[in-house]
């Protein structure tokens, strides 16, 4: 798997930015608010239809612009593919959006775009997934669960339309304004979404257990851990509609539905005790370090070729024995790393990669870097270069700008 060229028009503060990639580790240099994390949430679009950033998908569109569109042409299976992804300003409504992918030049659902190009994204907010709350949690497994499985998508969409139903009608019995049987009609749509999601989140749960002990003792040379992910689901997958008969009296007391796939949480254990609680913040960043590992091996396994890996400014966050721990990671997929400093990365992340630095929207790229950055190359910024540099900025007219149709 290999993203082999990448093209934004008028995302976020790109204007027109074009790149091809010929090394398996890209690092993208900048200081804060220049557009480097930008390239790899239109990355991470590619891969999952929305931004890992945005509330909105408006705020990936250029201030300037009515239209934002990313562009990517990658290898897999030793075949090349396309994959598009388009955002335009609803004519209707400013606030509103309309999108759309093409695989192949082909437009296509947005469930069909999960799974063509796999990626595992790690930021400094993941660092806090332990101790944030369960939503965060859910939406971790979830988004997984999505790349993995086209049925789990669907499942995930369905039931979040039932629910809502569902949860309607209990305020309505609850006011005297509908009767209880028609819970019926929701009741057996929600069962059967359920237990695709209850039985997938669990299968995935169990894959995690399989590697996550062995993982967590290599990173924080403990050999007597163990560490589990330990699921609080509040329904029996087996029985599920008669789960939701026995809860019904306090679901229609409460106008909402209180059991669910919703609700669900997982709990981080570790040598028996919960990581939240009980966890140092050393051993919670090993924790998720050892997550994100096994997730790279979970998508390996189920595609037959390692993910993307997209590191956001993560190197700062972690100390020297973590960060070697990822380092041994980012040369065996291709890896995209931002940073604000090539200082914050080991030497040795350095060797063989594309350096890119962004500045306002802008790309110049440097050749791949053979020796370790000396002190004098800490902060390139602040380092001239030569005339005969290979250095360039990659600059783009509007007439590329204009939407494609699809």
């Amino acid at each position: 798997m290999k993203l082999t060229s990448l093209h934004l028009t008028t995302f976020r503060n790109h204007a027109a930015t074009k790149h091809a990639f010929e090394q398996s580790l890209t690092i993208f240099v900048g200081s804060n608010a220049a557009g480097k994390t930008s390239l790899l949430e239109a990355i991470r679009c590619l891969s999952l239809a929305k931004s890992f950033r945005a509330s909105s998908d408006r705020d990936l569109i250029h201030h300037e612009a009515t239209f934002c569109r990313v562009e990517a042409a990658f290898e897999r299976n030793q075949e090349s593919r396309l994959l598009t992804y388009f955002t335009e300003q609803s004519p209707v409504s400013t606030s509103a959006t309309r999108k759309r992918v093409t695989i192949d030049g082909v437009k296509r659902p947005m469930k069909q775009l999960l799974g063509t190009l796999p990626t595992v994204l790690f930021t400094p907010e993941d660092l806090a997934l332990i101790s944030d709350s369960p939503s965060t949690r859910r939406t971790y497994l979830d988004t997984l669960l999505c790349q993995l499985s086209p049925e789990y998508y669907a499942a995930l969409v369905s039931l979040k339309h039932v629910l809502k139903q569902r949860n309607s009608l209990l305020a309505q019995i609850r006011d005297g304004e509908a009767s209880i049987e028609q819970l019926d009609v929701w009741d057996a749509p929600f069962a059967m979404h359920a237990k695709v999601i209850l039985d997938a989140r669990r299968s995935l749960i169990e894959t995690f257990n399989a590697q996550l002990t062995d993982t967590y003792r290599k990173i924080s040379n403990q050999t007597e851990a163990t560490l589990q992910l330990d699921p609080s689901f509040t329904l029996d997958c087996d029985d599920i509609t008669c789960d939701l008969v026995t809860h019904q009296d306090a679901d229609i007391r409460a106008g909402r539905s209180l059991r669910g796939p919703h609700r669900d949480d997982i709990r981080f254990i570790l040598n028996d005790y919960p990581l939240s609680s009980f966890g140092s913040r050393g051993e919670q960043r090993s924790a998720i370090l050892a997550l994100k590992m096994a997730e790279l091996d979970i998508l390996e396994e189920q595609f037959g070729e390692r993910p993307i890996l997209l590191l956001d400014d993560i190197f700062s966050e972690l100390d020297q024995d973590r960060q070697n721990a990822l380092l041994s990671l980012v040369r065996r997929q291709q890896t995209f790393v931002t940073t604000t400093d090539l200082a914050h990365l080991h030497p040795e992340t350095t060797l063989g990669a594309t350096i890119i630095h962004v500045h306002k929207g802008s790309v110049s790229i440097n050749s791949p870097v053979c020796e370790p950055p000396t002190a004098a190359h800490a902060h390139p910024d602040q380092t001239e270069q030569p005339e005969d540099s290979a250095a360039k900025t990659v600059q783009h007219t509007s007439e590329e700008s204009a939407p494609v149709t699809a």
